[in-house]
């Protein structure tokens, strides 16, 4: 296949207007912009013309003057008159205005040119580098013109060439980064001859690839003013001593290597290859075989969160065959329940469904009791009476002071951290103000004054906690691991105490045998004494925890069969998306919303309990969809179009939308944000779940810093790596089926501005393991969708508002988890015009089509709140919780709850019409 004939002038017109394009200033457009050009240029012209004596000076001859009327001024140089007649001498260095570079192009002899700023010297020390652009041959059909880029790359990275990233390749007509000053003039001449290239200069142009063997690819090296950048500071992974070391997350082999790693206790939560059935107790005895003593707090699927006296023992449990990785358990959570709600804004800027403003539903005169209709419930008596209500939260500082105003009497509080303490006390609190818990739990007891509520507190980096709930509300026959593992614990201290006893005892016994009143004798019944006491105190001790556990275990017991569960808490990374982690799939098995009457025995009848979940105030913080990459650059592109003012797809931009306010493009300094991207690959049944450990695409993430926005002293598609993920990508579950994979990095913005997000990776037309080679004729078709999710984890960003996408924003992200499930009814938060909230989560996720994500929208705008003022799908999932409980004292049927109600899925939740008429 050979190259495109053009005419001397149709080859200018093409070149002159692309790179044109290229060297002055873009003011608008779908391009990069760049600062002024200098108003002259150093040019280096590499030029051919004829051989032959007459023939050469007649061309030079003719060649200078065209040069000459651009205002072109050779530089002096010795014998330079000898050009014209010298067959080697094929350059010519010297000044010319910026705006009639380009022209030298249209003299046919003109091969290459070299520019840089007249007023910037070129480094000539060893080592150095400029920033350069290559502005390469253009005009080819799209997929030849990126052919000629990446071979030119190919050679240039041969020549110490380092790629800038995300800039404005122009179509692939120009490259652009860091170059060898040594090599710059170099480069002028045609790089398929250069002997340290790719290419060897034996080579006959016959035997290139095409289309660079029919063409110089480079037809100007335009060196930029700026010098080459300082080197990024990123902390780089911790080689991996040993094979166990590779199974460890980055973070948590960055913390094995620092000085604290031997001698530090922490929390780790261990991914096996298989899901444990309930009671198995393989994988127990296998951690307590592997670790010393140590603490099982609780299982998640097949993820199993263990705390340890030392971080360097998650090399031993690495060992263990089954275990895939080893992670600390994720930091944040993504729904900030306690966050406040924001000013409320103009009734005319809450129109749009889909706002960026966040439409705040706080209205001095609106009635919530009157617009749901509940008054009208409560005025004939249906309060809430004799429904039981579990409320699920993380915070209910301050409660104490409303258990007998505000909320009912016989209100219950439950502290489930006690499970992941050896002496069975609840973590210490240390929020003075009012909890986000405590304040859904009165928004739910407005709803419900006479239900009986059980306020549960869970920590929100243990989801095993909340499973275990749903486990002990179905009335699961099972121990959850947390009090296996403090029974446990109390049955050794218990043995260990009565030796102790039994020793001091018989110690006592003997001293006291001498009433001698020498020295000697006195202090030993003294120390005797001594011991006894501390003997008794420590079997007191014990028997304390015992029965602070045995009255946690039975409250737990307790639980079964609570008709309506309320829960705030969620995640949005760390955990299976589209309803396949442990708690959205047990919800669906078991708390199906639409589920009939299930019989426990013949004399009971037991109905499902209605689960109440918000769905998440994150709107805008996800990305999700299908992985596009059209050119086939190994880059994933967010959109089919590029937005206006950007210059590519494959960008995208992040903003700060604080609360009540439009989106803000600039990121705010000090503000630590945490990237997670996740996505779920097929698997062919034939082949070992271990040959999957490594994902069949494996994506990454880099968040670039936009150097120069307004292109002032460089161009504005200058980028720095602010961050990006490292090691091998998390296996959240493996399957002969499937397998799901996530990566995550936090990173601190030092620096406000404009930052970008950009994935790497490609989607294989196969889904054989990597090692193993496939024919064209097996390709498959498969769809890769991966779900991006940024958020604030620094207190002070996540008080003012939210990270969002600013470029693609997808508007049904996904809600998060365990909203997610079919077996939960997931709230969304509207305003008092009936509209979504403009943070309030939408959609099912990408994974999960055809289901209606928020089942419910109900209103935020509960009243007599005390602490921050407080909205959004936690207040919302309260009161609806609450409302659902006395429509069950007034008749509701349980079962088929909304389908009775006759609210169809995404619809606002009230008292229905039909309900008047009865």
């Amino acid at each position: 296949m050979g190259m495109p004939i053009y005419s001397h002038w149709r080859r200018w017109l093409v070149t002159g207007i692309c790179l044109l394009g290229g060297l002055i200033s873009i003011a608008r457009g779908q391009q990069s912009q760049y600062p002024p050009l200098p108003q002259k240029f150093h040019v280096v012209i590499h030029y051919k013309i004829s051989n032959t004596p007459d023939g050469r000076f007649l061309e030079y001859k003719e060649m200078s003057k065209y040069f000459n009327s651009l205002g072109f001024v050779p530089s002096p140089r010795e014998d330079a008159d000898l050009d014209g007649e010298n067959p080697s001498a094929d350059m010519l260095p010297g000044t010319i205005a910026s705006d009639k570079a380009v022209s030298l192009l249209k003299d046919k002899r003109v091969e290459t040119l070299l520019i840089w700023p007249e007023d910037f010297k070129l480094p000539d020390a060893e080592g150095k580098k400029v920033k350069a652009i290559f502005h390469l041959q253009p005009g080819l059909l799209a997929r030849e013109q990126q052919l000629l880029f990446e071979q030119t790359r190919e050679i240039l990275l041969k020549q110490g060439f380092e790629e800038d990233i995300g800039y404005d390749h122009r179509g692939y007509t120009r490259l652009r980064g860091l170059i060898p000053t040594v090599n710059v003039h170099g480069l002028v001449r045609d790089i398929r001859t250069n002997s340290s290239g790719w290419f060897l200069p034996e080579l006959l142009n016959r035997e290139l690839p095409y289309p660079i063997r029919s063409l110089n690819p480079i037809r100007i090296i335009q060196v930029l003013r700026e010098a080459e950048s300082a080197a990024l500071t990123v902390s780089t992974l911790p080689p991996a001593p040993s094979a166990e070391f590779l199974k460890l997350s980055a973070d948590l082999r960055r913390a094995l290597a620092a000085d604290g790693g031997a001698i530090k206790a922490g929390r780790i939560e261990i991914i096996l290859n298989y899901e444990p059935s309930e009671g198995s107790v393989e994988y127990r005895q296998a951690i307590q075989s592997f670790s010393p003593q140590p603490f099982i707090e609780g299982r998640y699927g097949n993820i199993i969160t263990v705390k340890v006296d030392k971080l360097s023992q998650a090399a031993d449990l690495a060992r263990i065959p089954f275990v895939l990785s080893l992670r600390f358990p994720p930091a944040s959570p993504a729904v900030s329940a306690g966050s406040p709600a924001p000013a409320p804004v103009p009734k005319e800027k809450t129109s749009s469904l889909l706002s960026n403003i966040r439409a705040v539903s706080f209205e001095d005169n609106f009635d919530i009791f009157k617009a749901t209709r509940l008054n009208w419930l409560h005025g004939n008596q249906a309060k809430g009476a004799n429904v039981r209500v579990v409320l699920i939260s993380d915070d209910f500082s301050g409660i104490g002071a409303y258990l007998s105003k505000g909320l009912p009497k016989n209100t219950k509080v439950l502290d489930l951290t006690a499970l992941r303490n050896a002496n069975v006390l609840p973590d210490l609190n240390t929020n003075m103000g009012i909890g986000s818990g405590t304040q859904q739990a009165l928004a739910a007891a407005q709803a419900a004054p006479e239900a009986q509520f059980t306020l549960i507190r869970v920590d929100l980096s243990s989801p095993h906690l909340v499973l275990d709930v749903a486990k002990y509300i179905k009335g699961d026959t099972f121990i959850c691991d947390g009090i296996k593992t403090l029974r446990e614990r109390l049955e050794f201290d218990t043995e260990v105490r009565q030796r102790e006893h039994d020793i001091a005892l018989k110690n006592y016994e003997e001293a006291f045998a001498d009433f001698s009143e020498e020295e000697g004798p006195q202090k030993k019944r003294q120390e005797a004494q001594a011991k006894l006491k501390e003997s008794k105190e420590k079997q007191a001790e014990i028997f304390e925890r015992t029965m602070r556990l045995d009255r946690l275990d039975k409250a737990l017991q307790d639980l079964k069969a609570a008709q309506v569960v309320i829960s705030s808490v969620s995640w949005n990374s760390g955990y299976a998306l589209d309803g396949l982690s442990p708690l959205s799939r047990y919800l669906e098995e078991n708390f199906i919303k639409n589920a009939p009457p299930v019989i426990r025995n013949a004399t009971r009848l037991q109905k499902p309990s209605l689960w109440f979940q918000a769905a998440g105030d994150t709107r805008g913080q996800d990305w999700n969809g299908n992985y596009s990459d059209q050119d086939g650059n190994g880059v994933l592109e967010f959109g089919p179009e590029i937005v206006n003012g950007k210059w590519t797809r494959e960008l995208n931009f992040l903003g700060f939308r604080p609360f009540g306010k439009a989106t803000d493009a600039s990121l705010p300094a000090n503000a630590t944000v945490k990237i997670t991207i996740q996505w779920r690959e097929p698997h062919l049944e034939q082949y070992p779940i271990e040959e999957y450990r490594d994902p069949i695409s494996d994506l990454k993430l880099s968040l670039l810093r936009q150097v120069d926005p307004n292109a002032e002293k460089v161009a504005n598609d200058e980028l720095e790596v602010a961050g990006y993920t490292e090691g091998a990508a998390e296996i959240l579950k493996l399957t002969p089926r499937y397998g799901i994979y996530e990566r995550t990095f936090v990173v601190s913005i030092a620096t406000a501005g404009r930052y970008a997000l950009r994935v790497e990776g490609a989607k294989p037309k196969t889904i054989k393991p990597r090692n193993f080679p496939s024919l064209e004729k097996e390709d498959t078709q498969w769809a890769l969708k991966p779900r991006i999710f940024v958020e604030a984890l620094d207190a002070p960003t996540k008080a003012g508002g939210q990270i969002v996408f600013s470029d693609y924003e997808v508007k049904l992200g996904g809600v998060a988890i365990p909203a997610d499930s079919r077996g939960a009814i997931a709230v969304g938060a509207m305003n008092t015009h009936k509209q979504p909230l403009a943070t309030s989560a939408l959609g099912a996720g990408a994974g999960v089509d055809l289901l209606v994500k928020p089942d419910i929208l109900a209103y935020d705008a509960v009243p007599n709140l005390p602490g921050n003022k407080a909205g959004g799908t936690p207040i919302a999932a309260s009161f609806a919780g609450g409302m659902a409980a006395s429509m069950l004292s007034a008749g509701a049927q349980q079962s088929w709850f909304l389908q009775a109600l006759r609210i169809a899925p995404g619809s606002y939740f009230e008292i229905p019409d039909f309900w008047f008429k009865r």
